[in-house]
């Protein structure tokens, strides 16, 4: 109900409709996304350096963050479906936050590969290419929807 209404606010004439809000936010959120997901490539050789773990290592957690980058995905879409893509979304981000504020506190490889690999494959991996596609088919078309109904 709410939603539907929020839908409909204009601000005023020539101001953007709520949607193209949500598509920007949408937007934010991947290129944060893909920023932190993409960030351990650039850091293999200061890893190397500072705690002289070997490159197999760092690249056997760059690989985990690969792996369940792109397998969760089907999964992704599942949990928006069950609960949302703005508690996914939030869920996701909060994941990600967890991941990269632990980071400095790493002294051994196994962090690496449980933060970087794990918690921050599957968190990006959430939002990844997938929320983009789900958000903006769902919008538009209810915006859509809702507008001819009037």
């Amino acid at each position: 109900m709410i939603g539907k209404k929020l839908l409909r606010l204009r601000l005023g004439p020539g101001n953007p409709h709520y949607a193209w809000i949500i598509v920007a936010i949408t937007f934010a959120v991947g290129v944060i996304t893909a920023g932190v997901r993409s960030t351990p490539g650039v850091l293999v050789v200061p890893l190397e350096e500072e705690f002289h773990w070997s490159r197999a290592t760092i690249s056997f957690a760059l690989g985990v963050n690969l792996l369940l980058f792109g397998a969760v995905g089907p999964f992704a879409a599942a949990l928006m479906d069950r609960f949302g893509a703005r508690r996914t979304m939030t869920a996701a981000l909060a994941a990600t936050a967890i991941g990269v504020l632990l980071s400095p506190a790493m002294t051994q490889a196994w962090p690496l590969i449980a933060l970087w690999g794990v918690v921050v494959g599957l968190a990006t991996g959430c939002v990844g290419g997938y929320v983009a596609a789900y958000i903006s088919g769902r919008w538009f078309r209810a915006c859509e929807a809702w507008s001819s109904a009037s």
